[in-house]
């Protein structure tokens, strides 16, 4: 609800849709670049298994993200200043993805200590447990 509020303050009903449409758009060329890159930058037993055509795809398919995410905070429609719209872009991918690294921080702290303490007690009681014969 923020957002909608933010995007629409001093700007006409196109503008705001479109920054909103883009804002939104943003987050997904993130992932795409992220799924795109795992072939050509991810580790070298992963790159060794993979077929050539695989690796090609996925230059292509980055590069065409990449100027997607790049065109992404430029305005097609008449916009009251493009330098606030282009700001507001990338200001709203930047706190969103802020936000959500604080979140994964915060809460993966306590559930991976919890784990790795029910881990160990599991692991020592299925050590120490008898075996049942079948019968």
């Amino acid at each position: 609800m923020l957002l909608v509020v933010l995007a629409n303050a001093g700007v006409h009903a196109q503008e705001a849709f479109q920054l909103l449409t883009n804002a939104s758009e943003t987050h997904y060329e993130i992932a795409y670049l992220a799924m795109f890159a795992v072939p050509l930058a991810g580790s070298a037993v992963l790159r060794r298994q993979l077929p050539r055509w695989l690796w090609w795809t996925s230059i292509v398919g980055f590069c065409a993200t990449a100027f997607s995410l790049l065109i992404s905070a430029y305005p097609f429609v008449k916009v009251v200043d493009a330098r606030a719209y282009a700001a507001k872009i990338l200001g709203t991918l930047l706190v969103s993805n802020l936000v959500a690294i604080c979140f994964f921080r915060l809460r993966s702290r306590v559930p991976l200590a919890q784990i790795g303490r029910q881990a160990g007690t599991a692991s020592e009681s299925l050590a120490n447990a008898e075996i049942a014969p079948k019968q």
